[in-house]
Parts: C-alpha cells; sequence; structure tokens
C-alpha cells in the first residue's frame, strides 16, 4: 500500500529552499461567503504552474500516494462562495441553531486539502461547538470534519449513548455553479484514471450515519470503524485509515481530499484568566533568542500587579488581550502552563504553555549548518523576580509558547506554537521622546494589470536614531506616493481595505506598526509594514516616513523615497512578494517559522520553504 504522505515529509521536500507554484483545489475556505479564501482563484495560475504533485488534484479528484507531474489534464475546481439562494438549492444550515450551545474540544487524527497537497492535519486544540435543541434528541453540530471549516452545522440525533449524525448533509453548496460539498463516510480504494492506478477515498453510500458513542465523562468517540494506529514496525501494514469521515463533491461524488479519523470530542470549560480593576499596567520589554539566526528579539508586553499576582498580556501579537497570570512567591514569579488564552484562527483553543528548549545544529554540505530545537513542555516556568528593579529573568534553556490546545505536561509532549519565545527575560520600559530611524522600501511589484493591485515590502526599523529601542505599540509609518511631480499622503479606506472596517476605521494615514489586516484575498497590511498592498495603478515613486508617539512626544523620520518611474518591477526578476504563511498543519502563521513552510506569493504561486 502507498504511504499518503510520502511528498509531504520526504527529506528532499523538506530541505528544498523553493517549489514550484502548485495547483488550485478548492479550498476550505470558500466553503462559506464568511470565511476568507485563503488562495487565488485558478485564473490567477499560469499553465505552468498547473504541474500537479503526489498527493494531488487529478481531473477534479482528490488522490495520493501518486506522482502525476507529467499529467495535463488537470481540471482543479475553483469554487467562488455564494451563499446558497431560498428555494433553489440543497439547503445548508449557516445559521445558529436555537438550543443550548455545548463546546468541545477535538481531538484526533485527520487531512486536508491545501493548495493541491493531500496533508496531515492534527485537529488536536480545535473547538467543536454544538447546539442541543430544546427537544434533548436534536443535535447541531458545526464543521463536523476539522480541516472543512466552513462554519456551518449539520444535524443529527441523541438515543439513550449514541449520537448519529445522517450522510448526504450539505456543509456547503455553490448556487452559482450547482455543486456543493456533502458529508460522508470514504473508504480507501484503489481506482483507475486515464491507464493509472491511483489511491484515493470513495463514498461508501451503504453507511448511513457517523455514529459516536456517548462515555460517561460526557465526551464523544467515533465509531470504531474510523479508527486506526500506524504500526512503525510493520513494513507491509497498512499505512492509511480504511474508513475516514470526509467531504464529497455531491456532482461527481470525488473525494474534496478532507477527512478525520481517530475523533474524539471532549467537554470543554476551561475559561479565560480575569484581571482585577484595580491592577495597573505598564510596559515592558521581553528579550529573546530567535535560534536560527542567533539574534535577539524584542517583544512589548504589558505588565501589571496586584498584591501577589503579575498579570501579563500581549505575548500574541493575535490575541493582544490575552491575559497569562503569574504567582510571585519569595523573589520568584511562576506561571503555571496551560492557560487558556481564548479562540484564535477561529477554531483553535489557544493557551499559554511554558516549557524548555534545547538546539542540536547538524551540517550540511549544500545549505550549510542547521539547527534543529526540541521543545518539551513543563508544568510551569519559573522566573528570577527583582521587584525593585522590575525585571524577570528566566532559565537559560526556558521557553514560552503560545499553543494551540493543551499541552501534556506529564509526558512534555503537545507542542504545537504559534508563536515562541526562547530564553526570555523582561525589564520595565522606560519610555522617552526619541526621533525613530528612517524605514526604507526595500522593493515595490506591480501586478496591477494582471491582478488589480500593487505591492511594496517595507523596512520599518525599531529604534531611534541612536540605536535604542522604541516601543512598538506607539510607532507608526506614513506611506507616500508621487504622481507627476506632485507628493501626497496615502489614504486608506474600508471600501478597499475591508478590515478597517471591521476596526471602525473611516480612513486612515498613519498606520500602527503592529497592524495586520485581511483583505478579500490575503494580506492587505502585513504587521511590521513588512508587505503593503494598494489597488491603484503604480505612481512614479513611494515614500514612507515613521513617526513616534513615545514620551509624550511625537518625532518624525525623513522621508525615504523609492523611484518607480523607468524602473523595472525589481520582483518579476526574483521572488515576488510573500502574501501568505501556513505552516503544514494548514495554521495561519504571522510569519515564517523553524522548519517547513507553505508560502502563498503575491504573484498567485504557492511556494514551500524550508526555514533552518
Amino acid at each position: 500500500m502507498r504511504k499518503i504522505f510520502t511528498s509531504i515529509l520526504s527529506v528532499a521536500a523538506a530541505t528544498a529552499v523553493a517549489m514550484a507554484a502548485m495547483p488550485q483545489p478548492t479550498t476550505v475556505g470558500e466553503f462559506n461567503a464568511s470565511v476568507r479564501s485563503v488562495a487565488p482563484c485558478i485564473e490567477k495560475l499560469t499553465p505552468a504552474q498547473r504541474s500537479s504533485i503526489v498527493g494531488a488534484s487529478v481531473n477534479g479528484r482528490a488522490f495520493i500516494g501518486k506522482n502525476v507531474a507529467n499529467n495535463s489534464n488537470l481540471a482543479h475546481r475553483y469554487a467562488k462562495p455564494v451563499p446558497p439562494i431560498p428555494g433553489q438549492a440543497p439547503s445548508v444550515i449557516d445559521e445558529t441553531p436555537a438550543g443550548t450551545p455545548k463546546m468541545y474540544a477535538r481531538s484526533g487524527d485527520g487531512f486536508m486539502s491545501f493548495y493541491g497537497y493531500i496533508l496531515p492535519h492534527d485537529p488536536n486544540g480545535q473547538i467543536l461547538n454544538t447546539v442541543m435543541a430544546d427537544d434533548n434528541k436534536t443535535i447541531y453540530i458545526q464543521d463536523p470534519v476539522s480541516s472543512a471549516v466552513a462554519e456551518t452545522w449539520v444535524k443529527g440525533t441523541v438515543e439513550a449513548s449514541k449520537v448519529s449524525v445522517p450522510t448526504g448533509q450539505y456543509i456547503m453548496y455553490d448556487s452559482s455553479e450547482g455543486y456543493g460539498a456533502i458529508l460522508a463516510a470514504g473508504k480507501l480504494t484503489e481506482v483507475e484514471d486515464d491507464g493509472d492506478i491511483y489511491l484515493t477515498y470513495v463514498m461508501d453510500e451503504t453507511v448511513t450515519d457517523i455514529t459516536f458513542t456517548i462515555a460517561d465523562d460526557g465526551s464523544l468517540k467515533l465509531d470504531d470503524k474510523y479508527s486506526f494506529t500506524f504500526d512503525a514496525s510493520d513494513p507491509e501494514g497498512e499505512v492509511n485509515p480504511e474508513y475516514i469521515v470526509t467531504v464529497f463533491w455531491d456532482d461527481d461524488k470525488s473525494w474534496a481530499g478532507y477527512a478525520d479519523y481517530n475523533t474524539v470530542y471532549t467537554p470543554f470549560d476551561d475559561v479565560t484568566n480575569s484581571i482585577p480593576e484595580a491592577v495597573v499596567f505598564s510596559d515592558w520589554k521581553m528579550s529573546s533568542v530567535n535560534v536560527d539566526s542567533e539574534k535577539p528579539v524584542t517583544t512589548f508586553v504589558s505588565v501589571g500587579i496586584e498584591g501577589d499576582k503579575m498579570y501579563i498580556t500581549g505575548l500574541y501579537r493575535d490575541m493582544p488581550e490575552a491575559v497569562v497570570a503569574g504567582t510571585i512567591t519569595d523573589g520568584k514569579v511562576t506561571l503555571e502552563s496551560n492557560q487558556y488564552l481564548g479562540i484564535s484562527n477561529i477554531v483553535y483553543l489557544t493557551y499559554f504553555v511554558g516549557g524548555t528548549y534545547s538546539v542540536e545544529t547538524f551540517p550540511d554540505p549544500d545549505f550549510g549548518d542547521y539547527n534543529e530545537v526540541t521543545n518539551v513542555a513543563t508544568e510551569s516556568i519559573v522566573f528570577n523576580y527583582d521587584a525593585d528593579a522590575k525585571t524577570l529573568a528566566a532559565p537559560d534553556n526556558a521557553a514560552l509558547y503560545i499553543n494551540a490546545g493543551r499541552a501534556n505536561v506529564d509526558t512534555g509532549e503537545g507542542i504545537s506554537q504559534f508563536a515562541s519565545y526562547f530564553g526570555p527575560s523582561l525589564s520595565e520600559f522606560h519610555e522617552v521622546a526619541a526621533t525613530p530611524a528612517t524605514p526604507e522600501i526595500l522593493e515595490f511589484g506591480d501586478y496591477f494589470d494582471d491582478y488589480g493591485y500593487i505591492g511594496i515590502s517595507m523596512y520599518i526599523p525599531t529604534v531611534d536614531t541612536e540605536g535604542n529601542d522604541i516601543n512598538i505599540n506607539k510607532l507608526y509609518y506614513v506611506i507616500y506616493t508621487r504622481v507627476d511631480g506632485e507628493e501626497e499622503e496615502f489614504v486608506f479606506y474600508p471600501d478597499e481595505y475591508v478590515g478597517l472596517e471591521e476596526m471602525n476605521i473611516d480612513e486612515m494615514t498613519e498606520v500602527p506598526y503592529t497592524m495586520q489586516i485581511e483583505g478579500y484575498d490575503g494580506v492587505d497590511i502585513r504587521y511590521g509594514g513588512e508587505d503593503v498592498f494598494f489597488y491603484t495603478t503604480l505612481p512614479d515613486a513611494f515614500g514612507v516616513k515613521s513617526v513616534y508617539k513615545g514620551g509624550g512626544e511625537v518625532h518624525e523620520s525623513p522621508v525615504f523615497w523609492l523611484e518607480t518611474a523607468g524602473v523595472n518591477n525589481v520582483l518579476t526578476n526574483g521572488a515576488a512578494i510573500v502574501s501568505a504563511v501556513y505552516g503544514i498543519d494548514g495554521i495561519r502563521r504571522s510569519e515564517m517559522s523553524h522548519g517547513l513552510n507553505i508560502v502563498r506569493m503575491s504573484d498567485g504561486s504557492v511556494r514551500k520553504i524550508f526555514v533552518r
């Protein structure tokens, strides 16, 4: 039997600096108009970019374990998210049903379709929302397949110790194209396509219900039909589950590539930390180390103290208000692991975890030495605390993690971090007025004729003109354009930058350094000004200045200008601007991290980049 993930985890793939563009299947994000698209439509890809790889879609069908790179008959679907028209299409439950809500934490294993790959998907740490109707017999489950996040619901029944969910229910329907995605059981099968034999999943229409057993603790366990354990000691053994809970396209009953197995839903009742009203916060600077570059990293957080309690916010920039609480005892501050922070990335239960890390360096004759990092979860992390100097110092091998799901502090396993800080130390930041260092525009890209936008990549220093750290929470930048000799500040409006509408911002010229907003098809403004996109034609020049509002004063840098008129588009001769970054688990990242990253570029291409 062919192994499902060979192409994803092979040494050759992992060490590639950049892969060619991947084909575009229908993506999870397209299932519902309220969920942002995570990929460009197929029309944005060139014919050369539509070549396929192991674990991809061929003729609109998802396959695994077969290299089809030379197949020229690719017909990848792209479903534009159009809400179902009442009375015209099969019903999709996209509104939260009436009844009593209940949350569960998912665990188990799965697959997902991602930019033409069939990838392993780890549902551990994802939330499952359910609603029990008033009759106490009808249950609604949101997103029954963990990787197919449509934010829609399916309906089931509860009888005795069983939950039964009928197959064939729609989790998405595209009324403009006349097809949708339905819940079903998939059976591992070899099929023939254009004379080649492929391994895929086909719909088992004899399975009319997906069933769960209700345990004594209230958890829901998927039927044993969908259980599977890979035995690495048996070279002839199965490497793929025979049955999966999955999604098929209704028009040709082809597999969509999303699946769960070994599934357990555990009742969830964790709560976030609360902050007493009397707590007063001040700015602190946290220093850590980047284990890949071995360079220092500075992060600004807020720290408040009340009695023997310390409260820290700002550890995760996607959840700036999330609170981590510690206990002060005899010159020590202890931060316990598995503090619940809230829900991030739509579906992930996010936790603070303390731990340790170790780095091992390996030689590589082709790419140079690289580091491998081992992360271990611990029950807590203990800082040495100097109350007078207001400093916190952790042991050299200590680490802070913002984690997807709980970590197992007994075994040290379960680190799946959104953010990590290695060797952290904190000190109160004494803010003074300062002039920020001058920023730079590094490159620009003109994609207006093809895609209707242009982009720039910038470097915004987080130091003043003397090289001292400044508070990034009070740092801004302003972008200028020059057309026919006239210079003006660029104004961001919510009709073009939809993320501003969500923030209730009518117009903006000063962009916060910490701002990152999503557009219809990727990041419009990336954190730190790394990338900014514009829905206009290319000006003759771009300019940028920094504005710092620390110390009760406002100071500005000089304006840096980059001429574009008569200059070749620097990005067409090299790499395009990065517009989205994902881990191999499919989780959206703020930036590339250690290991394998799947990166969508501003020219519509998709690459695999391995960061050492």
